[in-house]
């Protein structure tokens, strides 16, 4: 019990710039007068996330790592099929009273999964994700999944990695076309798109927490992790996700109203190593992992 306690904390404490951001966001959205349901989704899925990150471990089988990502690929493609249509975008899922976006919740665990699969199909999932993302459209996650993309070339020195990266690279720029010629006309949404400029304008003390912890998150998440490649896929992902959040109307992750950044990012912590979740004290083969 004190082991598996000592190393919970370990791993909250590695995680504290994305606990820090959500609670700066929860907070936000109850200051700012979001109606309450936003409130408690955030507030919800930042204990669900938590409960993630502590009970979850490192995937060490091969299998199991294929499967979840399988099931990541799929829940993605399911947008295209099943999902609802708003100006004929489709990213999202309707799960129970909530509707989703898939996106934010699936690729996070992708990036801590996807450095560790066979080059190959690592280069087929990069690949199936940037097509989804560009048909969906949804120009915004996919600059994200491109730097991302980029990310682990860089660290993999594949050709199959690198043919990925181009082909990832020619898609994001399709759904950037697609969305400066108005194929993502969607209104913004208040409390989920465009949160840093509204904090700027209206609430400039929130805007310095909300900041500071979201480039906190932003340069520490890529050095949290025991696989650096895991680790800058992940940075780079997060990076594009507040790049196209600044940029455009498109949702900000974590901070913003929306259940999926939360649980995606709880998720994809829960499944890394995380470097300071050893202790002396206890071994992690004293837990279950899968």
């Amino acid at each position: 019990m004190k082991g598996w306690l000592q190393r919970s904390l370990a791993r909250l404490r590695c995680t504290e710039p994305f606990i820090f951001l959500a609670i700066v966001g929860v907070a936000y959205l109850a200051a700012a007068g979001a109606p309450t349901h936003y409130v408690w989704i955030n507030g919800t899925s930042l204990i669900a996330a938590i409960v993630a990150i502590v009970a979850l471990g490192p995937v060490r089988s091969a299998p199991v790592r294929y499967v979840l990502v399988a099931g990541a690929v799929a829940l993605l493609a399911l947008t295209l099929l099943v999902g609802p249509s708003v100006a004929d975008v489709q990213r999202w899922l309707q799960m129970g009273p909530v509707t989703v976006h898939i996106g934010m919740l699936v690729l996070p665990a992708l990036c801590a999964l996807l450095p560790s699969l066979d080059d190959r199909i690592a280069a087929i999932v990069m690949i199936g994700v940037a097509a989804i993302l560009a048909l969906q459209p949804d120009a915004g996650t996919s600059i994200a999944w491109m730097i991302a993309s980029f990310a682990l070339a860089v660290r993999a020195y594949s050709i199959w990695i690198g043919i990925a990266f181009v082909l990832t690279l020619l898609a994001w720029i399709s759904a950037a076309f697609g969305a400066l010629a108005g194929a993502e006309n969607l209104p913004p949404v208040a409390f989920v798109e465009g949160v840093f400029g509204y904090l700027l304008r209206n609430e400039i003390w929130w805007f310095f927490p909300a900041s500071g912890f979201a480039l906190w998150l932003v340069f520490r998440i890529g050095s949290i992790t025991a696989d650096l490649a895991a680790g800058h896929m992940l940075q780079s992902f997060t990076y594009g996700l507040f790049l196209a959040a600044v940029l455009r109307d498109y949702p900000t992750p974590i901070l913003g109203y929306g259940a999926a950044p939360i649980l995606g990012y709880g998720l994809a912590l829960g499944l890394m190593e995380l470097q300071q979740s050893r202790s002396r004290e206890f071994d992690d083969d004293d837990f279950d992992t899968y």
